[in-house]
């Protein structure tokens, strides 16, 4: 829980009070990352390499160190 934002990393389900929200798994995934590290600086490349993969195409396309 963050806030009114409550989280039910089981079921990939976010709700704002009593409002459930939808929303996609990768944007499940990153609200629960950037949640997870509220208190953290985080980089471009953290949030690629946790939420899509150092392996993934994503990743390789959008890296800044090519």
């Amino acid at each position: 829980m963050c806030g009114q934002v409550t989280l039910y990393s089981d079921r990939k389900q976010v709700f704002v009070g009593k409002t459930e929200i939808s929303l996609t798994l990768k944007e499940y995934q990153l609200l629960e990352y950037f949640i997870m590290n509220q208190n953290q600086v985080l980089t471009k490349e953290m949030i690629m390499e946790n939420i899509w993969g150092i392996d993934s195409e994503f990743y390789e396309k959008h890296r800044d160190d090519r």
